[in-house]
């Protein structure tokens, strides 16, 4: 009885804090792939290069759709707009990143899991899932 009295109140105070958390991440996030999208169409012939150096394919028309889905889809999550559909197209392209760009760098479990894009994919897939 005393476990589920303690249960239900900590249950109660998290439930407060559910709304807020999830919006903390959304403007965290959006504005990181908003920023991460201008500075590829700022420098869009070295990620086009970028790109081509890694065998993606059709690399001239890559580089300014990525920036574009970043871009909008983290305006999306800022606005609350779309958010789930948002958070999934972007996570797709967070593992075409991982899985491309930052392979190599996926040495061990913990290596993982200070990959900053393996983090940012965890955090597209809490908003999906919420």
């Amino acid at each position: 009885m005393f476990c589920s009295k303690k249960c239900s109140k900590y249950k109660e105070f998290l439930s407060k804090w559910e709304v807020p958390a999830l919006l903390l991440v959304r403007l965290s996030l959006g504005y990181v792939f908003i920023m991460a999208g201008y500075g590829k169409f700022g420098h869009l012939d070295q990620v086009v290069g970028f790109f081509q150096s890694i065998n993606l394919p059709y690399p001239s028309l890559m580089a300014p759709f990525v920036a574009s889905v970043e871009i909008l889809g983290g305006a999306l999550l800022v606005l609350g707009l779309c958010a789930r559909s948002a958070a999934l197209v972007m996570s797709v392209v967070m593992c075409v990143a991982l899985c491309s760009a930052h392979h190599s760098e996926v040495t061990s479990l913990g290596a993982l899991l200070q990959i900053p894009v393996y983090l940012n994919i965890l955090l597209l897939l809490g908003i999906i899932t919420r």
